[in-house]
């Protein structure tokens, strides 16, 4: 059996500013629109949402 625990948005962070000495970006980094094309002809199926997600 697995054990799973839920860890809140303030816990998160608090671990991010231990390891890292900052807190975390609000957003995700967007990829460059030439590494995003290059990563979606390697792998074709990437751009199916429904399947990848």
């Amino acid at each position: 059996p697995k054990l799973q625990i839920a860890l809140t948005n303030k816990e998160k962070e608090e671990d991010f500013m231990a390891m890292k000495g900052c807190k975390p970006a609000h957003r995700p980094k967007k990829r460059p629109k030439m590494i995003q094309r290059s990563i979606l002809l390697v792998s074709p199926g990437a751009w199916l949402t429904d399947i990848t997600q």
